[in-house]
């Protein structure tokens, strides 16, 4: 159930040959902190989930960009 606010967006950091961007993946390369804010705003709570690494560095820019951390969640997973 999607919320009516919330918005996807898939980005493979390394698309194959066969991914098709526009149908499989919206972006390609990494999202970052400056990406997100962009696109949702500056007055937003935000929730990652990925592999330790990609939510330091997505917390830490967003705490830089000046989101509080406590509106920053986040759930980690690895192989």
């Amino acid at each position: 159930h999607r919320h009516p606010r919330a918005e996807i967006e898939i980005s493979y950091s390394r698309p194959g040959p066969a991914d098709r961007i526009g149908i499989d993946y919206e972006r390609a390369g990494r999202p970052d902190a400056a990406l997100m804010l962009a696109q949702a705003g500056a007055d937003v709570d935000a929730y990652l989930c990925g592999p330790p690494g990609f939510m330091a560095d997505i917390s830490a820019g967003l705490e830089a960009a000046g989101l509080a951390p406590a509106r920053i969640a986040s759930e980690s997973f690895g192989a």
